[in-house]
């Protein structure tokens, strides 16, 4: 199965001391871009969690959010009062300025670092379980784009019928429209009144049957669509090769337009151009 590059995973544990929460939300992006809010007790854990990333996420704008709430009474908060008096000092000459009226005590006990822990408990014994936490949360998240992951394999597959569906529409018309050009050649020859040698006619009919000929794109088309399929089927990472296989469609499809001077032809053409920039848009979605 393919995976969409979107997905949300939270995860939550217990220790004695601390409650440990984990989300991670992730979208589009042509490599991992990784943004990480956790405390900066948590610092030297940051490596692991980048490597645990690249593993399971692998490509993707990640954010990962890791957040502690203390248990025990030895983790009771105080406020700090020098930020405390510095926030403040700023926030009230803010508001005299700008003439705002407001209780600024619950602003400034909501900025960074005002409160603090009074007696902090060491992490070095949970960091193991935080990590542990990490991981379940980038897997719970790799399940959901999973989840999605099917839904645009679905859509894809059947735009791809869609446009298999429009070559054989585009099949049986190609008689058609090769007689039209037949006829049309002779019918030009003809308006020039002149002595044709009917041998060299027949060479430059054929020439020019030729050079139109959308057999040759039609065959590469079909192939271009077997081994999109064929790669959806292998899942993991393909992305990137989708779309370029995609553009090769893209090609022939135009390709096909460019010669064919047949109205009926030119709606299919058309109809598989649509189904094909459907497909690009969900290859913006895929990892």
């Amino acid at each position: 199965m393919i995976r969409s590059m979107t997905g949300f995973g939270r995860c939550e544990s217990e220790t004695t001391d601390y409650k440990i929460a984990v989300e991670a939300r992730c979208l589009n992006s042509k490599q991992l871009d990784l943004g990480l809010r956790l405390p900066s007790s948590m610092r030297s854990i940051e490596q692991d969690i980048r490597t645990l990333s690249q593993e399971i996420v692998s490509r993707g704008k990640l954010d990962v959010s890791i957040h502690l709430q203390g248990l025990s009474s030895a983790s009771t908060s105080v406020i700090d009062k020098d930020k405390f008096e510095a926030y403040l000092k700023q926030l009230t000459e803010l508001s005299l300025k700008h003439g705002l009226k407001s209780d600024l005590l619950p602003i400034v006990l909501r900025m960074p670092e005002v409160l603090k822990q009074e007696e902090e408990l060491s992490l070095d014994g949970i960091l193991p379980e935080i990590l542990l936490q990490v991981k379940e949360c980038l897997l719970e998240l790799d399940k959901h784009r999973l989840q999605e992951g099917d839904v645009l394999e679905k859509d894809m597959n059947a735009n791809c019928e869609a446009i298999a569906s429009a070559i054989s529409i585009i099949e049986p018309l190609e008689e058609e429209r090769k007689e039209a050009l037949r006829s049309k050649l002779v019918q030009a020859a003809e308006a020039l009144s002149i002595d044709l040698d009917p041998t060299r006619f027949q060479q430059e009919m054929i020439y020019y049957l030729e050079k139109w000929d959308i057999n040759e794109e039609k065959v590469r088309l079909k192939s271009h669509l077997n081994f999109f399929k064929e790669e959806m089927d292998k899942g993991n990472k393909q992305g990137r090769k989708l779309h370029f296989i995609s553009q090769e469609m893209g090609r022939e499809i135009n390709t096909i337009g460019s010669k064919c001077n047949h109205s009926e032809i030119q709606k299919q053409v058309v109809r598989m151009k649509d189904h094909l920039e459907q497909i690009k848009e969900q290859l913006g979605n895929i990892l």
